[in-house]
Formats: structure tokens, sequence, C-alpha cells
């Protein structure tokens, strides 16, 4: 009976390239990380933050395909089997982060119409400094892993 393996790797180059490429993803980071900021000020609505807080929802969604279609390459595990599981940890916590950002957006809405149990802006400001910090982390991690499969890739690891 065969072993079926688990399979991933990483394009170390492309999953480079599309971190250094998403201006518009940090954007729109920097920009609901303002209107949060200037929450108290006047001239910031509670729609312009549910409006960029979807954009930066938008961009992670994209953000994460690219990554998964492009970024990451199914080979055989014994290819690189020290990478194989923080890759797939890697891949996998897009999912729950997406899910995150999703839950935030949910709540920045509920608080703009004002409904029966939403949260409050301060809570929903420290929502989002939360899921950056970890977005930031899991983007760091990646960042890790490319060096290493690239310095597997042309044998400095070695």
């Amino acid at each position: 009976m065969a072993n079926v393996l688990g399979t991933v790797s990483v394009n170390a180059a492309f999953l480079q390239e599309i971190k250094e490429d998403n201006a518009e993803l940090r954007r729109d980071f920097s920009d609901t990380a303002e209107l949060f900021s200037r929450l108290g000020e006047s001239v910031v609505e509670p729609q312009q933050i549910s409006d960029s807080a979807t954009r930066l929802r938008d961009q992670i969604a994209m953000h994460f395909a690219l990554e998964e279609f492009f970024g990451y390459v199914d080979v055989a595990t014994e290819t690189a089997p020290r990478l194989y599981d923080r890759a797939e940890n890697l891949r996998a916590e897009h999912e729950v982060l997406y899910l995150q950002i999703c839950d935030l957006v949910e709540r920045i809405e509920r608080w703009v119409y004002r409904e029966p149990q939403a949260d409050g802006a301060a809570v929903l400001a420290d929502g989002f400094i939360e899921f950056h910090t970890r977005f930031a982390q899991h983007e760091n991690a990646e960042n890790e892993l490319i060096l290493d499969a690239m310095d597997s890739d042309i044998g400095v690891g070695d």
C-alpha cells in the first residue's frame, strides 16, 4: 500500500513579489488605522471607517488568494520537509485571519447602524489593533519562510 504524503512548498520569488507589490493593502491598513485614531474628531463619520475596513477586508482576501494560488506550490514533502509544516501552518492561518477581519467588519457595521448589542468604538479600535498585530506577525513569519526557502533553494542553508 502506498503512503500518501502531504505536499506543499513555497514559490519564494513570487511570494516575495506579492508582498512587496501590495501597496494598496498597506494603504488600506494605514487609512483604517488613521480613521480609528481620529474617531473623536467631528470630521470622521462611522461610515468612513466601515467603508475603509470593508476595502481592507477585500484586499486581504485578494492578498491571501494570490499567495495561495501563486505563492505556495505543491511538491513532494521530501523536497523540503523542514519547510512543510511551517508553510502549511501559515497557509491555514489565512482562513483564521480572514474570518477575523470579516467578523470585525460585521461588528463595525452593527456599530454604524447603531444596532443594540453593538460594540463601542473603543472596543472596535482595539479589535482592529489586535487584528493588525496578528496580520503583521503572520506576514513576518511568511517573510522568514521566504528567506529560508530561498536559502534552501540556492544552498545557503546547507
